[in-house]
């Protein structure tokens, strides 16, 4: 059983309201297997609502077998029919964790099912596009459960992005992989026709740049936007951050009179060298998308993403060399330790 997918180990021993979709013919065997085995009647009889038939068959007749040896299924609940058009209820926010410092994140798209969502967590990277996705469907109540623990984690920051625009990050992860002629997993391989956006919504602006516009900040502003939680892990990338130190060691081991300002240059230098275009378009895609998250998690602070934004269109301009960016060479600086900067001002 441990051999099994998150997404039916969750099925499985955490929540009945759970219910698996999308899966091969392998995993389908697998579960029905592993709960005939353990005579789980409740879950099996959810298996067999499934829309997914080949599923579904298999799931009763589990069960018929498990009615033949004196196990009892649970009711299922009815199923419950929402209105369709203008007067439809306005579509479940999706949700999305921070990009880490290895500019991976996880995005969980949400949509409307008969008796509560269907969840697709997918695992995105900025260099290898989408590693995983799972599929399940959960109650309403369930749902919130698990956002109000998620919402509560001060590990993992996430906040609310549009079912849209979850849509475009997975085709454009996916893109990636087809431009790199990479494979996508077989998992998202299986549900992209579904989760695919319209060419509308893929050609459409950031939604930050949708609700701000042109906009622009002072050097203060693009310099201290480094201090909201939400930005912490946008860092260089590693190569960049091995210059850095090899930069520094220079510094520290040189002659120079002034270390505090060679050590200054010496940031300059390596964050100039390092902005090449395809790093600009990467962190610039981080400060919009870490904009975006602040804008969720804080509605009534409109600077903080503005900011983000307007560091964003900064980073592009690439007229404008680094070091002269506040937040691409705060980005080098704050990886320095004071403790260092204290040795060096030392006479």
């Amino acid at each position: 059983m441990n051999d099994l997918p998150f997404g039916l180990l969750a099925f499985v021993n955490d929540d009945v309201a759970l219910l698996p979709s999308g899966l091969s013919d392998g995993e389908r065997a697998q579960l029905v297997s592993v709960l005939t085995e353990r005579r789980d009647a409740q879950r099996l009889d959810r298996l067999g609502t499934s829309s997914d038939k080949t599923l579904a068959k298999a799931a009763r007749k589990a069960l018929h077998l498990l009615r033949t040896r004196g196990a009892a299924p649970t009711v299922v609940p009815p199923r419950v029919y929402r209105v369709a058009g203008p007067f439809a209820e306005p579509p479940p926010p999706s949700w999305a964790s921070i990009i880490d410092g290895r500019g991976e994140r996880v995005v969980w798209y949400v949509e409307p099912g008969d008796a509560g969502f269907g969840i697709f967590e997918v695992e995105l990277s900025e260099t290898h596009g989408v590693v995983s996705l799972t599929a399940v469907d959960v109650s309403r109540k369930a749902w919130r459960d698990q956002l109000r623990i998620m919402q509560g984690s001060d590990k993992a920051l996430v906040g609310e992005i549009s079912g849209v625009h979850a849509r475009v990050l997975f085709e454009r992860a996916y893109r990636q992989m087809v431009e790199e002629r990479r494979v996508p997993p077989e998992t998202y391989a299986r549900f992209h026709m579904r989760l695919q956006p319209t060419a509308d919504e893929l050609a459409a602006p950031h939604p930050l740049r949708q609700r701000f516009g042109v906009t622009d900040a002072t050097d203060a502003e693009l310099l201290a936007i480094l201090d909201r939680p939400e930005l912490s892990l946008l860092v260089p990338a590693r190569d960049a951050i091995t210059a850095l130190d090899a930069a520094i060691g220079e510094v520290v081991n040189g002659a120079a009179t002034d270390k505090l300002v060679a050590l200054d240059a010496a940031l300059a230098r390596v964050a100039d060298e390092s902005a090449t275009p395809h790093v600009r378009a990467r962190i610039a895609e981080r400060l919009l998308e870490l904009g975006l998250l602040v804008a969720s998690r804080h509605p009534d602070d409109v600077e903080s993403p503005r900011i983000c934004l307007a560091a964003a269109e900064r980073t592009l301009d690439a007229a404008r060399p680094a070091h002269e960016h506040p937040t691409l060479l705060g980005m080098f600086s704050r990886l320095v330790p004071e403790a260092l900067r204290q040795e060096l001002a030392s006479p």
